[in-house]
């Protein structure tokens, strides 16, 4: 497994300087973002930058091997309660989620 703090541009942000698009989502599969918690927060033809928490960090070698060899990877780790607080953010337009608590 790579050490992931020298293979890619990792970092822990804080959940105030995050805007999410869902119009950028489409840059990893649904599937794959949804079972390891993915935020894109940036998608270029460079590099993409994603979110996620510490928790689901090992996913970060099969998403590199999913994107052409020289897009640079850039990681911004959030807290898992954090991960939840954006996907409910992005995906959750009719607010069902706070009515299933």
């Amino acid at each position: 497994m790579l050490d992931v703090s020298i293979a890619h541009r990792t970092e822990e942000i804080s959940l105030a300087n995050i805007i999410v698009s869902l119009d950028l989502q489409n840059a990893v599969g649904e599937k794959y973002r949804f079972e390891n918690r993915i935020i894109v927060l940036e998608n270029t033809v460079n590099e993409l930058t994603v979110a996620l928490s510490d928790k689901h960090i090992s996913c970060i070698d099969e998403l590199r091997k999913m994107m052409p060899a020289k897009k640079k990877i850039n990681i911004q780790i959030i807290d898992v309660d954090g991960i939840q607080s954006l996907f409910v953010k992005l995906y959750d337009l009719f607010g069902a989620y706070r009515y299933r608590l």
